[in-house]
């Protein structure tokens, strides 16, 4: 899982403590840090952070019965 955030991202902090809590495994690419980055996602349509990678699907915004599906799958 990779979690695409940015500095001062309040959805990116709640999203990262919400994996946390369900002790799932995730890289962190912050687009401040990595601009690159932030331009492949607006190539994908993408407009809001963070944006989720897991297994081939990718979501924006903060979603924690996702990530809860998720954990409970694995």
């Amino acid at each position: 899982m990779t979690i695409y955030t940015r500095f001062g991202c309040i959805e990116c902090q709640k999203t990262k403590l919400t994996a946390k809590a369900f002790k799932l495994v995730f890289n962190e690419v912050n687009v401040d840090e990595e601009p690159e980055a932030l331009a492949n996602l607006k190539d994908m349509g993408f407009g809001q952070l963070p944006v989720v990678l897991h297994e081939g699907q990718m979501w924006s915004g903060h979603q924690p019965d996702v990530l809860k599906r998720i954990a409970m799958e694995a």
